[in-house]
């Protein structure tokens, strides 16, 4: 199997893609837990990206290579500004309409300002249309269409099961 990218934006279903990613046997490291859900991120990989952020909406990136020993194939979750650190074989976008991400955003976040967040969520989408790889629609995902999914999972060497990827959707958790 192939080692994974899945490139994000926040509140765009990447834990959900990534889930799926781990069901089918890719390795995840040690990974975050949000009070409602399994967030798959690499806890070192993580920490590694800590105190980088966006700077007046641009963003801001490291040039240091990435320090890790991953177990392979693995699978790691990033936003589109740090995929170009990840030495993967395969890109896994995924993809929210941007008013959903928005909503999502907001709602978790209501004190964040809105036109912000929205130049900021259509910037990384045109970084995201910049990168090669398999696109999924996670609320194409979530309503059952596993299509892309598919693609993705054979095209990085594995068998697809969808029970795997139901014992992984959560539909009540998808609000937005």
């Amino acid at each position: 199997m192939k080692n994974v990218v899945v490139v994000m934006q926040p509140r765009s279903g990447s834990s959900l893609v990534t889930g799926i990613f781990a069901a089918h046997g890719w390795w995840t490291g040690e990974t975050t837990r949000d009070r409602e859900y399994q967030r798959y991120e690499n806890a070192m990989i993580k920490a590694q990206f800590a105190g980088r952020d966006l700077v007046r909406g641009e963003f801001v990136t490291s040039r240091e290579p990435l320090e890790w020993e991953p177990i392979e194939p693995w699978v790691l979750k990033v936003g589109t500004e740090d995929f170009p650190r990840i030495p993967a074989d395969v890109a896994v976008k995924v993809y929210r309409n941007p008013s959903s991400i928005l909503a999502s955003v907001m709602s978790r976040n209501p004190f964040t300002c809105r036109k912000y967040v929205a130049a900021l969520i259509e910037r990384r989408h045109e970084m995201m249309d910049s990168i090669a790889g398999y696109t999924v629609d996670t609320n194409k995902l979530v309503a059952g269409d596993f299509a892309e999914i598919k693609a993705a999972i054979q095209a990085c060497g594995a068998e697809f099961s969808e029970a795997l990827v139901r014992s992984v959707i959560d539909p009540s958790r998808w609000r937005h």
